[in-house]
């Protein structure tokens, strides 16, 4: 519940010249994932939803590959289901120029005649499973999913400064520019994509301080989420999945660590609790170049 140690180093924006300091928004990107699961929670607690559906229950567009894919399947990237960013490759797909957003992905989704592997066979990181979770997490609650993150995590949190970027349109205050350091200079994206769940979410150390309470079990409030999201289903084989419920749950030093990084344009970052030790660490980057 302390901050022990925070500091902003270089710049949020080399054009304005504005300095990073504790309170600047930073993109998280995968670190994301964990806060679109803890709506799945939300939903769960609610009774609008059981890990056990069928996700044609809520996204009949998908289709029938013989075996039923579970919501808990697209959890822990279990479901087979393809990434999009690999289709989209294939495609020559260009992220700076072409528009895409979470329909672009369930039409590419739907129009896959195969699974990469039998849901629950094994883990297979797929950021199409989380937009997929933000589709049905959409559709059961009638909003979208940065409403409804605000309205039963980021709220309750306190985490003023968070927020899911479902729109272009959409103010993120003191947010910093991501940028690429290419033929000796800084460069900045020029994509207009709307894809978000799986990414596009914006946070900072003080409010990550705040969410590292919740991973460790230390927020009484948040108990069961927490238990929820560290859960590790078993794979067919018998052996446990590493990946949860939007996070990783490893081993470091003898510890039981909770951690993802997030990779995107212009930035990377990282988060990892020691729930025994009762300790967290967060770092956020605004070039892609600094592996944090």
């Amino acid at each position: 519940g302390i901050l022990i140690y925070a500091k902003g180093i270089g710049l949020s924006s080399i054009e304005n010249n504005t300095k990073n300091n504790t309170k600047t928004a930073f993109s998280i990107a995968s670190i994301a994932k964990q806060f679109t699961a803890s709506c799945i929670w939300v939903l769960v607690q609610e009774k609008k939803l059981s890990l056990e559906d069928d996700i044609r229950k809520y996204v009949p567009e998908i289709p029938n590959y013989g075996t039923p894919i579970k919501i808990k399947h697209l959890l822990n990237h279990t479901s087979g289901i393809r990434n999009y960013h690999a289709i989209m490759d294939l495609q020559g797909f260009d992220y700076d120029a072409e528009y895409y957003n979470n329909e672009t992905v369930l039409e590419l989704a739907k129009k896959q005649r195969g699974l990469n592997n039998k849901p629950g066979e094994k883990v297979l990181y797929s950021n199409t499973n989380y937009n997929l979770l933000t589709t049905i997490i959409e559709r059961i609650s009638g909003k979208k999913l940065n409403e409804f993150a605000q309205e039963k995590l980021f709220k309750p949190l306190q985490m003023n400064s968070s927020c899911f970027k479902v729109s272009n349109k959409q103010t993120i205050e003191n947010k910093v520019t991501g940028y690429q350091f290419l033929n000796s200079n800084y460069t900045t994206s020029t994509s207009s994509q709307e894809s978000y769940g799986a990414g596009s979410m914006a946070s900072t150390v003080e409010d990550l301080a705040k969410w590292i309470d919740v991973l460790n079990g230390t927020n009484s409030e948040f108990k069961s989420l927490s238990k929820f999201l560290i859960q590790c289903e078993k794979l067919e084989n018998g052996e446990k999945a590493k990946y949860a419920r939007g996070v990783m749950v490893d081993n470091y030093k003898g510890f039981q660590t909770i951690s993802h990084s997030g990779y995107g344009w212009g930035g990377q970052s990282q988060l990892i609790t020691i729930p025994e030790k009762n300790l967290g660490v967060v770092i956020l980057t605004n070039l892609e170049s600094i592996n944090p």
